[in-house]
């Protein structure tokens, strides 16, 4: 029962492809209720993994057909997994971009209406959400173009929302921070002026947007942001 250190773009559907073991088993093995699903490093969701989580893969047990007639054919299918992959477009005013022609690409492949995989209806949404359905979950890049202009998204790349790194990242994907910030990602002091500045506009925004409570928009990132931030975000 071999261990898997978690590398930055691992999900749980995409270790089910490396070792050839379904996501479900590996995700609700008992060797992982402990580093993923509970206590201070908690992972509740199979496609937010940090670097450094450790992931039990569990043996596979062997399956035998003691009904199989040796006289006659039989027939065996092993089911192929796929992963779907929502992405929400919204303008600079944060609201949708509605009915929206896109182009997608899934790893330089075009994505397309038919299939068999990467299906894409090539449209946002009412609510601007782009659905790429039938996605190998090996995959590691998603490349959306509209409006002249594309955005490549790295596939497993969002750190969980307990993280320093998962927080800067889903204030990037909605336009708070538009800046790199200096250093390592995952050392970025609580007191580093262009997060502090994207904290307080979401929190202006978002959380705390009437005049008495203004003063509590202050760039801090306490429980109300964190659970608002995943909200908006959409995870």
């Amino acid at each position: 029962m071999p261990e898997h250190t978690v590398q930055q773009g691992d999900t749980i559907a995409s270790l089910s492809q490396k070792y050839d073991v379904p996501s479900k088993l590996i995700w609700d093995d008992g060797g992982n209720k402990s580093g993923l699903r509970s206590g201070e490093n908690g992972r509740k969701d199979p496609n937010l993994l940090y670097p450094g989580d450790k992931v039990v893969i569990p043996d596979l047990k062997e399956k035998k057909d003691q009904g199989a007639n040796t006289a006659k054919k039989h027939v065996y299918e092993i089911k192929n997994e796929y992963i779907t992959i929502e992405l929400r477009l919204l303008d600079g005013n944060h609201k949708p971009h509605k009915d929206m022609k896109v182009e997608v690409l899934v790893d330089g492949v075009p994505a397309t209406t038919g299939g068999p995989q990467n299906k894409c209806s090539g449209k946002t949404t009412g609510d601007g959400v782009v659905k790429i359905e039938k996605v190998l979950p090996g995959t590691r890049t998603v490349t959306i173009t509209y409006q002249g202009r594309s955005t490549e998204l790295q596939v497993g790349g969002l750190d969980p929302i307990e993280t320093k790194s998962g927080v800067i990242g889903r204030l990037k994907n909605l336009g708070f921070l538009r800046t790199d910030l200096t250093g390592d990602v995952y050392d970025v002091p609580d007191d580093d002026a262009d997060y502090v500045t994207a904290v307080r506009g979401f929190q202006r925004q978002y959380v705390y947007t009437s005049e008495s409570e203004a003063a509590k928009a202050n760039g801090v990132l306490d429980d109300k942001t964190c659970k608002k931030l995943k909200d908006i975000h959409g995870c």
